[in-house]
């Protein structure tokens, strides 16, 4: 996936709700840390139907400055899966087909940053020094949600705390 990154998840269900995912299918999608994608992050790590988290660190040249980003690859397990769906009005699944997953009012309000920095980039009244300070904004509430890159196996899994907290 390579477009407007905060809308990676609404993608990314819409592909699992048509049925366009085969078990074993690979996603890769771009520009996860800067801007940032911060709900689709959270979705694919904790619905339960993603597997083999691999975080390819890259450079993006902005303005001059070289800017951490990160492109994410890793697998969809299939349909024997629970559907995963976003739920952060608490609503219950008597049926037992969907595994709500609830975001982080953190990352509620990453997401809003990340649409309105995106917007000023289009009206170019973002500088470097702007960009930087979004990334590293974008990796502090990462790291406060429990994000950890690079904390087992290899320098580029990708985990998420089990203490983690929603809110």
């Amino acid at each position: 996936m390579d477009h407007n990154s905060t809308k990676y998840h609404n993608t990314l269900l819409r592909l699992e709700d048509e049925g366009l995912l085969q078990a074993g299918a690979v996603i890769v999608a771009d520009n996860v840390l800067f801007p940032g994608s911060p709900i689709f992050l959270w979705y694919i790590l904790r619905c339960g139907k993603y597997s083999g988290f691999t975080v390819c660190p890259v450079k993006e040249n902005v303005h001059g400055a070289k800017l951490d980003d990160w492109m994410i690859v890793c697998k969809y397990d299939g349909e024997q899966c629970l559907r995963g769906v976003i739920d952060n009005e608490g609503a219950d699944d008597n049926n037992g087909t969907h595994r709500p997953v609830v975001i982080p009012n953190a990352l509620l309000e990453l997401a809003a940053e990340v649409e309105a920095i995106n917007t000023r980039a289009k009206r170019s009244i973002v500088n470097k020094e702007d960009w930087e300070a979004h990334v590293a904004l974008t990796l502090n509430v990462y790291r406060k949600i429990g994000l950890r890159f690079g904390a087992k196996k290899s320098e580029s899994d990708l985990t998420l705390d089990n203490s983690s907290t929603t809110n």
